[in-house]
């Protein structure tokens, strides 16, 4: 008889990327500090399964199960006896500082949730039993606080007192901590490489007693920052003042912050950042990445309190290659003009301004010293520059092709002639996620003509049109990707049967959705193949909805659809009618030479 047939075995790797398919991270529930949804507990609970099947599972699908882990659901899970209580805690009246009651247990103060741990004899083997799997797989921790899920300050008591000074978890690669407590202290573990302190979150930031405990957490950041030698990489909120700067600086005997960090995103005041803060960041010689958010606690705005800094202290970021700044426009003026980065490649501009403020002088001078600054400074380094204006006080880009150049603000920026990509977005608004947000149109012809080697323009609130995208095309450039708002079909200067096809580079395309009618989406989609066609249709991302007339006694009726699915069509048929002649051309020359 003949052998049998062995059964197809698949690779280990590839096994493991279809498990992490199944991980509760890849959910839409996945939300740091949620409560988790059917959807997070039927992927934990498959993969519990793929863990059980056989040897060969168990270990790859234990490894994806724990490899992310909240501190608050394991808490819960392996301290089944550990219950919430609750205690008396003053209402708050409207928003600040106001409460009403005395704190006493009445009816006129709230209940505040918080954790009360049993001491079970069987509670800490059954925290060690879990704990060994979670110690040796998990490399990500979050720990966020919420009203009805906050553990004590006694749960974590009760496990140290167990764990005789060991870390609860040695294995642990990044940590997430949202509570402004020194619990922090219980989690900590040398092998640490990602840390996110985030104590700025939620409206308990309001709250007075809050704040005194985010003020001690403040206080721990060294002893913490201590405790992590391999740190790569550090997140963390505002600390409000200088005096929680200088326990950071460096000392003869060694240095608070690991020399190991390349990236840190910081926010902090102005007045903070001036005085200490950017002079400890200087000193941090494999910086990479540097993102600084600067809180502006005034409400009335005045520009002369963002020009007092000492450059005298502040190093040069010799490795530093990307750099984030966000604020007023007069303050990242000054941030930039400090941070002296030879090596920068990689720069994001964001500026805020309130809306009834009247500050276009102001602006139009801070906007132009920084363009400037790039221009004297990194012209022959950046590739990437990305700008961000919330409620402009001037105008800076062209809005269409026939519209004059740049504004004298933006010249400087012409000058930065090796920009690869560009990313531009002004808007009105408190926000871009915001229904009501409205967009300041910017011509993409405009910064083409303006810097010929981009390879990636984006434009997240700007509209394109046909006739923009012939311009594109038939202008030859090198852009691989672009990315707009919107797109309004209307019939173009040249229909696409008589557009000759260019060699474009462009692959990857991505638009919001937009309306066209229902004849319409044959059209587009030859219209992009013509101009376009090499388009990778696994890059790009062109929806439409088309609505339908609405019957006698129906409503309109709305579909959606994905033009790129068309032009994937076309792509096709045209590859397929390529082959198709190559056979009968070497037919045609065989038959010429024999004759």
């Amino acid at each position: 008889m003949p052998a049998a047939t062995p059964p197809p075995t698949i690779p280990l790797d590839v096994v493991e990327e279809i498990l992490c398919l199944l991980s509760p991270e890849t959910s839409d529930e996945h939300r740091p500090g949620n409560h988790p949804g059917k959807e997070i507990k039927a992927a934990r609970a498959a993969l519990a399964r793929c863990a059980r099947a056989c040897r060969a599972l168990r270990e790859l699908a234990a490894r994806v199960l724990w490899r992310e882990q909240d501190l608050s659901e394991f808490c819960g899970a392996v301290l089944p006896h550990s219950k919430l209580g609750f205690v008396k805690w003053p209402m708050r009246i409207g928003f600040g500082d106001v409460f009403a009651g005395d704190g006493g247990d009445d009816d006129t103060n709230a209940d505040m949730a918080v954790g009360v741990a049993s001491n079970y004899p069987y509670t800490y083997d059954r925290y060690l039993r879990m704990s060994g799997r979670a110690s040796r797989t998990t490399r990500r921790l979050s720990g966020f606080s919420t009203t009805a899920r906050t553990r004590s300050t006694s749960v974590f008591a009760f496990l140290q007192q167990h764990a005789r000074g060991k870390p609860l978890f040695p294995g642990v690669r990044e940590l997430t901590w949202a509570h402004a407590t020194p619990d922090i202290l219980s989690v900590i573990s040398p092998s640490i490489r990602i840390l996110r302190l985030d104590w700025d979150r939620g409206i308990e930031v309001r709250e007075y007693w809050y704040r005194v405990r985010r003020h001690a957490l403040k206080q721990l950041l060294p002893t913490i920052l201590r405790e992590l030698p391999e740190l790569e990489e550090l997140h963390f909120g505002s600390l409000g003042h200088e005096a929680f700067w200088d326990p950071l600086k460096s000392v003869p005997s060694g240095h608070v912050l690991s020399q190991n960090v390349h990236i840190l995103h910081i926010s902090d005041s102005c007045r903070a950042l001036a005085r200490a803060g950017l002079s400890i960041i200087s000193t941090l010689t494999e910086l990479v990445e540097l993102k600084i958010a600067v809180i502006d606690g005034v409400t009335v705005f005045d520009p002369q309190l963002n020009h007092v800094w000492d450059a005298s202290s502040i190093r040069t970021f010799a490795n530093l290659r990307r750099l984030r700044l966000d604020g007023r426009t007069t303050t990242v003026a000054a941030l930039l003009n400090a941070i002296v980065a030879p090596k920068l490649e990689d720069f994001e501009l964001t500026c805020r301004r309130n809306e009834e403020d009247e500050t276009a002088v102001v602006d139009g001078g801070a906007l132009y010293a920084a363009f400037d600054l790039l221009r004297r400074r990194h012209a022959a380094s950046l590739r990437i520059f990305k700008f961000h204006f919330q409620y402009p006080s001037i105008e800076l880009f062209p809005s269409s092709a026939t519209e004059p150049g740049f504004s004298t603000t933006a010249t400087p920026l012409l000058k930065l002639r090796h920009l690869e990509h560009v990313e531009r977005l002004l808007y009105y608004g408190s926000s871009i996620e915001l229904e009501h947000t409205s967009y300041f149109p910017i011509s993409a012809c405009a910064l083409l003509a303006a810097w010929p080697r981009l390879h990636t323009l984006n434009l997240p609130g700007s509209a394109l049109f046909p006739n923009m995208l012939q311009d594109i095309a038939r202008a030859g450039t090198k852009l691989h990707s672009l990315t707009a708002l919107e797109f309004y079909w209307m019939v173009p200067r040249l229909l696409a049967d008589d557009f000759p096809r260019l060699d474009t580079a462009l692959r990857q395309l991505r638009i919001e959705t937009y309306d066209v009618g229902t004849s319409g989406i044959d059209e587009i989609s030859r219209f992009l193949d013509s101009l376009f066609p090499h388009l990778d249709i696994e890059l790009c991302s062109v929806p439409c909805r088309t609505r339908d007339p609405p019957a006698a006694t129906e409503i309109e009726a709305i579909n959606h659809h994905d033009v790129m699915k068309a032009v994937k069509e076309l792509q096709l048929a045209r590859h397929i009618d390529s082959l198709e002649a190559r056979p009968s051309m070497g037919s045609d020359s065989d038959s010429q030479a024999s004759s």
